[in-house]
């Protein structure tokens, strides 16, 4: 339960700095959706201010680190990053949830459609005389 734990975070990187990473904590299926309908209002907004708080708003319940977004973030960095969110949570949480699904394999072999272990060795073809 990633979205459970605000411990669990992905990485973010924007195009216009991809120095920079944000972290990011993953969301369930309602913060997801509330999400998408709140950057759809600051796309929306037509006063720049109030759109580009709107922007800061969202980001902030989001973005863990670093905590301060208005003195780290361009307007267009702010548009950006609301932009990768959800895509970048959604990676992430396939990465994670691959990484730990390996870490529980035991690495035994797995077994071939024919029933034997994939390590056995399978006997010759016979020969025509």
């Amino acid at each position: 339960m990633l979205a459970l734990d605000p411990n669990q975070t992905c990485d973010v990187k924007l195009d216009l700095d991809p120095i920079r990473v944000f972290k990011v904590r993953f969301l369930t299926c309602r913060e997801t959706l509330a999400y998408a309908t709140a950057r759809a209002a600051a796309v929306a907004e037509t006063d720049e201010s109030k759109s580009l708080q709107m922007f800061l708003d969202l980001l902030a319940g989001v973005v863990t680190d670093p905590k301060d977004l208005s003195d780290v973030l361009t307007p267009g960095e702010a548009w950006e990053l609301s932009a990768k969110i959800p895509s970048a949570v959604m990676m992430g949480e396939a990465d994670k949830k691959k990484s730990y699904w390996q870490s529980q394999s035991d690495g035994a072999k797995v077994a071939s459609t024919t029933g034997q272990p994939a390590s056995a060795s399978t006997p010759p073809a016979p020969q025509a005389p």
